[in-house]
């Protein structure tokens, strides 16, 4: 009888997954959202509704509850982390390292496209490439981006992975110079990146403009800055806005509750909502200059109070370089992690 009755949903509902006693009925292949509470997960409610026809009962088996009882229209799947938890261990990314200086990393939203700044061909540091299929896949092996003449510094992906922004700073220099924050671009990821432009009115004469990072919707870049003709010795976090994606950025100010006096900040990560931000910090509290992280509730709030990430921060100097949306994957650079020499890449997860 119920398969009797299942033949005729099939006829009005092609695309709809049936929960019946904790069992998942697939019309179609594949069951979502899959719990034990009767229910329907159905794509197009109301084309069901017109076609179904008014003498119709669908479900006339005995023991079957009607179709409206429990039919879910936000069935999603399953977050693929507890964002409240901690991280879990440090997880080298082999294919990303090398016996040199690997000192930045950034993903791409899908987290398909990676690049990082190296010396693996010599000096200056360049920005270098490296795909995968599937976020559990391996990176390829990276590959020579080159879109500008010196240095090439703390690459940041957009999201889409159609823009490319750096600082042209050398990392190994002893004390802190003027440097400036680049872009390039390219019409599709299959392409090469363009060359490189200094980005507008984010750049100060005489000052330190680093790391940057734009946010999901690329209306914001966050990045570090320091006044050295002013005489500062300190850095600290930026963010710069603009109304559209063609417009250059603006009013470019202090994040606001993350600075401690007398401590230098840099090197953000920031989530695509703008609302969990992770950074290299040396402020007391730090083994040298470890990751710390602070979130709010809108982004036109402060931040709240920064904490330490103890569970990503080594002995040595650590670097945050992208965290996933969903605040479930950091990507690090790190000199203390020991895993090729110098800076090398690792990433770390938290669990369900």
């Amino acid at each position: 009888m119920l398969e009797r009755s299942l033949a005729k949903f099939r006829t009005f509902a092609p695309r709809v997954l049936i929960v019946v006693g904790g069992m998942c009925l697939s019309l179609v292949g594949g069951c979502v959202g899959q719990d034990s509470t009767a229910g329907v997960v159905n794509e197009a409610r109301p084309a069901l509704d017109a076609a179904r026809p008014p003498d119709a009962d669908l479900f006339d088996a005995p023991g079957v509850e009607p179709l409206d009882a429990g039919i879910r229209f936000d069935a999603a799947p399953p977050k693929r982390c507890d964002p409240t938890k901690p991280f879990g261990s440090l997880e080298a990314v082999i294919e990303l390292t090398a016996p040199s200086y690997d000192g930045d990393i950034s993903l791409s939203a899908d987290e398909l496209d990676a690049v990082i700044t190296s010396n693996r061909l010599g000096n200056p540091t360049k920005i270098f490439e490296a795909t995968r299929g599937a976020p559990s896949s391996l990176f390829s092996t990276p590959q020579l981006v080159d879109v500008s003449p010196g240095y090439e510094n703390s690459p940041s992906l957009a999201g889409d992975g159609l823009t490319v922004v750096f600082d042209d700073a050398d990392p190994f220099a002893a004390t802190a110079s003027p440097s400036r924050l680049l872009w390039a671009t390219r019409s599709s990821r299959a392409s090469a990146f363009g060359s490189a432009q200094p980005l507008l009115n984010v750049s100060v004469a005489g000052s330190a403009s680093r790391h940057p990072v734009l946010s999901g919707d690329e209306l914001a870049l966050y990045y570090s800055f320091r006044d050295i003709a002013g005489g500062s010795t300190e850095t600290f976090l930026y963010v710069a806005t603009r109304a559209t994606k063609s417009a250059p950025f603006t009013n470019p100010t202090a994040v606001p509750g993350l600075h401690m006096a007398g401590s230098s900040d840099d090197h953000p990560a920031i989530t695509a909502d703008q609302l969990v931000i992770y950074f290299r910090s040396n402020r007391p509290g730090s083994a040298g200059e470890d990751i710390w992280v602070a979130s709010r509730a809108t982004v036109s709030s402060s931040f709240g109070a920064p904490t330490r990430v103890s569970e990503v921060s080594t002995a040595g100097n650590d670097r945050p370089g992208f965290v996933s949306a969903d605040d479930c994957v950091l990507y690090l650079t790190t000199n203390g992690g020991d895993a090729g020499g110098g800076y090398d890449v690792f990433r770390a997860t938290k669990p369900r």
